[in-house]
């Protein structure tokens, strides 16, 4: 049996603040957690660029938002270094290539990957060249869905994968879990 591995969801919950960052790094800590995950979202990396809806959102208010909720690269730089203080392992959910370059320079111990990414081929390609271990989420996915990413991993080599079953819904209710399909 493998080890529990406790990760302590930080997301982008600091808004674009080094110091609140910091503060969900000490949480972790405190909870006792094995890592601690941040997301590193370059908006253009995650969003397409140009003028279009997005279900019931402005896209230009969504990069906006994105923008202002991001942390500089050096503010990375920072916190990778209080991670390391701080003795917990920092890691993050990368949505390009940029994001992933940025993230191997902390040394993870995993690389999470979204549920918008279990069909982006190319990316999860990226992401196992990287070498590291994966989380990969489930959210709005079919099994095939599933299959077809994993069977694209499996041939280029990399099978150090964890699937994460996730819902995609916030707050998700108990009888939209699903929780049989994890089996």
């Amino acid at each position: 049996m493998e080890d529990i591995h406790v990760i302590a969801e930080a997301g982008t919950n600091h808004n674009g603040n080094l110091e609140k960052a910091k503060k969900l790094v000490d949480i972790a800590k405190y909870a006792d957690a094995d890592s601690v995950k941040f997301q590193i979202i370059y908006p253009y990396g995650l969003y397409l660029p140009g003028d279009y809806e997005y279900g019931h959102y402005d896209i230009k208010e969504v990069l906006r938002i994105r923008t202002e909720g991001m942390l500089q690269d050096e503010e990375y730089d920072e916190l990778g270094a209080y991670c390391r203080e701080k003795e917990i392992s920092f890691t993050a959910s990368a949505f390009d290539e940029k994001g992933l370059d940025l993230l191997m320079k902390f040394n993870p111990p995993y690389i999470k990957t979204a549920s918008c990414d279990l069909n982006n081929i190319r990316f999860l390609r990226q992401v196992a060249e990287r070498g590291k271990k994966m989380v990969v989420s489930t959210g709005m996915s079919s099994l095939k869905d599933i299959e077809r990413s994993m069977n694209v991993l499996a041939r280029a080599g990399h099978s150090d994968i964890v699937l994460l079953h996730c819902v995609s819904v916030y707050p998700a209710f108990l009888e939209q879990t699903n929780l049989g399909f994890i089996e």
